[in-house]
């Protein structure tokens, strides 16, 4: 009797262990949607966002001023990168050549279309400036990274350094809106080629009349409307706040199923909702799990890889450089099961910024394709990200800089 159920029992723990070593062996399926909501890197505030955007604010100093420029000898009113400028400031009021700052356009004063109050004056950035000679009462100033253009009459204020923020991407999947004290309504869209919009949508600025006393950059804005009072409301979309003022915010709109219009209402995410759990039917993503097993203190298997794949001046063709860079990539992920692949493209500042937006989305897209054909894999692995010159890293005033732009950053998370 003894031996038969000892018999048993080898048994029983051979098929457990059978069982336990081929789940082990067993590729894990890594859900890419849920990775990109949750994952840690995902650039929602970019620099041209921050410095190409618009605040409504109740006064900023407009003491210097564009006086006149260089080009007006050939009937030039409006300016960009790369033309000189004057203004009415000099070593006399402590401006120093290589002082940066930014140039403002100011608008009108707008109100608050749901009460009577003022919202405060428009104010749109249009670029960077930097001082480059000076004299007693007046200096010479550069354009430099301007998103739009300069004119006469537009202000300077300091360049204030400011950092994109990178934060876990939002899908609102409730029908519900969050419990919230901080609530309030549309009140601005932008305006687009000097006409105000109608309706926003993914990726557009517009006005929110919730301030700073109830809202900080970063924070998640959770878009929606009623159709008819008896009726439940409609989520639109989300947004994250840009630039907090007094009375109001800037919000960016980050995506939704309906277009934004003014009068439609926002409602504060609270933090637990911005990073709620994935459901329990889906696997825990690789991005996310990471953090967790640091936080536990756990031994972590997960590696990464990084490389800048450099590419020539007007192409997207790949180099042996380049080549040579993605067979690394492709030799690190040959014992992987799980990994996410997040490319970025970049160009420098030659060219108009449609044309080298375009130009980073195609160098973007020959990597990608190389790498699905290389380890005959899907879309569905890759995150994939492209700034144009908005991004640039390095200078584009020098050659040797400049040719760094041209790129695109590669980044692998793997186990």
């Amino acid at each position: 009797m003894k031996k038969t159920i000892l018999v048993w029992a080898v048994l029983l723990l051979g098929i457990f262990l059978t069982a336990q070593t081929g789940k082990a062996d067993k590729p894990k399926k890594l859900n890419i949607r849920t990775a990109y909501i949750y994952q840690d890197e995902s650039l929602l505030i970019s620099l041209s966002d921050l410095y190409c955007s618009f605040v409504i604010s109740p006064g900023m100093d407009d003491a210097i001023r564009i006086v006149g420029a260089e080009q007006q000898d050939f009937d030039r009113t409006i300016f960009t990168r790369g033309d000189r400028v004057y203004i009415n400031k000099g070593a006399d009021a402590g401006v120093r050549v290589g002082d940066r700052f930014q140039v403002v356009s100011q608008g009108g004063k707008l109100p608050d279309p749901h009460s009577v109050r003022s919202l405060g004056v428009y104010y749109r950035f249009r670029g960077e400036a930097v001082v480059t000679c000076i004299f007693p009462d007046r200096a010479v100033v550069e354009l430099v990274n301007t998103c739009s253009p300069a004119e006469i009459g537009h202000f300077l204020v300091p360049f204030e350094k400011m950092e994109p923020v990178y934060r876990r991407k939002v899908d609102y999947l409730d029908c519900r809106l969050p419990d919230s004290g901080a609530m309030g309504r549309v009140v601005y869209l932008d305006i687009e080629q000097d006409v105000p919009r109608e309706i926003a949508a993914r990726g557009h600025m517009v006005a929110v009349n919730l301030g700073r006393d109830l809202v900080r950059r970063g924070d998640m804005l959770l878009f929606f409307k009623y159709v008819k009072a008896d009726l439940p409301p409609v989520i639109v979309g989300t947004g994250i706040v840009v630039f907090p003022q007094n009375t109001n915010s800037t919000v960016k709109i980050l995506d939704g199923g309906y277009p934004v219009e003014v009068g439609q209402h926002v409602v504060l995410l609270p933090e637990m909702d911005v990073e709620a759990a994935p459901a329990s039917t889906e696997e825990i993503p690789i991005l996310d799990r990471l953090k967790q097993e640091e936080q536990a203190g756990a031994a972590s298997a997960v590696s990464e890889f990084s490389a800048e794949l450099l590419f020539a001046i007007d192409s997207a063709e790949l180099n042996e450089e380049a080549t040579a860079e993605l067979e690394k990539a492709a030799g690190f992920l040959q014992d992987k099961s799980e990994y996410m692949i997040i490319l970025k493209g970049y160009t420098c500042g030659i060219g108009s910024e449609e044309y080298n937006l375009k130009l980073s989305q195609k160098r973007v897209e020959t990597v990608r394709e190389f790498m699905k054909s290389r380890l005959n894999i899907g879309d569905e692995f890759f995150d994939t990200h492209y700034y144009g010159e908005s991004e640039a890293e390095f200078d584009n005033s020098v050659e040797a800089q400049r040719r760094l732009n041209r790129r695109v950053s590669l980044k692998i998370m793997a186990k």
